[in-house]
This record gives C-alpha cells, sequence and structure tokens, in this order.
C-alpha cells in the first residue's frame, strides 16, 4: 500500500508474488521472506513503471486532440458517433492505401494489418528485408502526408492514424 497507493492493486501485487515464489519453488526456502520481500518490491516498481507510462500516455492524447473528444474515452461501442467514426476512419484509410503501388500496399497490409514480420514477408513476396522496410517507410510517409494536408475531418482520426501507424 505505501508504494502503489490503491488497496486492489496492492492486493494483486502480493497474491503474485506469492505465486511467483510458489512457482520457483522457493516457498519452502529459509530465506523465503527475503525473496517474497524483493519480489514484491520488483512489482511495485513495475505497477510504478506502467503508472506513469499510462499517465503520460494519457497527457499525450489530451494535448494531442482539442475538445472532449478524448481517445481514451473512445470506445466504437458505446458512442452514438461510433459508427460514421469507424466508417470514416476506414474510408481514409483505405483512401491511402489506394494511393500506394501495389506492391507497397501488399507489404504494407502484410505488415500492419496480418501482423507479419518484415522476413516473413520477404520470404512470401520473394524480395529483400531491406525492400519490406523501405515499403513500409513510404507507406507510413503518405500517412504522415495524407495527415499533414488535414484530410481527417475530425481530431480524434488524425490522433488514430497516428496511433495505428506510428512512423
Amino acid at each position: 500500500m505505501h508504494f502503489v497507493n490503491n488497496p486492489d492493486d496492492a492486493q494483486d501485487i502480493v497474491q503474485d508474488s506469492f505465486l511467483a515464489l510458489w512457482k520457483y519453488g522457493y516457498a519452502d526456502n529459509a530465506e523465503s521472506s527475503r525473496i517474497l520481500f524483493t519480489i514484491i518490491r520488483n512489482k511495485c516498481l513495475n505497477y510504478l513503471k506502467h503508472a506513469a507510462v499510462k499517465s503520460n500516455y494519457r497527457d499525450l492524447i489530451q494535448k494531442t486532440v482539442k475538445g472532449n473528444e478524448l481517445l481514451y474515452n473512445l470506445d466504437f461501442s458505446y458512442d452514438a458517433d461510433a459508427g460514421l467514426l469507424y466508417n470514416e476512419l476506414e474510408t481514409y484509410i483505405q483512401k491511402v492505401l489506394a494511393s500506394l503501388s501495389e506492391r507497397c500496399r501488399e507489404v504494407f497490409i502484410s505488415s500492419r494489418f496480418l501482423g507479419m514480420k518484415n522476413k516473413e514477408i520477404a520470404q512470401k513476396l520473394n524480395i529483400s528485408v531491406k525492400a519490406v522496410e523501405k515499403h513500409i517507410g513510404k507507406a507510413l510517409k503518405a500517412f504522415e502526408t495524407a495527415l499533414q494536408d488535414g484530410t481527417p475531418s475530425r481530431p480524434v482520426l488524425k490522433v488514430l492514424i497516428q496511433i495505428l501507424f506510428p512512423a
């Protein structure tokens, strides 16, 4: 509690720590209390690091998006505009993808939508890994250029695109 200031998270950390102690066979060890303390301390530090990342991300979004359209509150399933926003995002992505060459589009879709690694894409398309990287870079540059042109009609779309396809 001293570190995380949240009773539920503190309980979770302690429970996970006991589980780790048991899982790695230190439960019957004479030094188990010292080991447990170290595990708990490390889990608390990891918790605080994660909380800092979440806080920084939230601050970045608040600075990036104007008005009340905060991305971390955006959930496509609860907003009345969700269908329209999703369709607008989809249309925008398809428009940028359509502006790419066929090979570049194929590489980018394989990388970003199918989750393939660059080496896998290179083998599939019989090209070098360096060529795959260049095609991905070219596609990301196309998204960046389109964002600078102010193509998305809503600021939240701009943020979504930047998150989905970071340069």
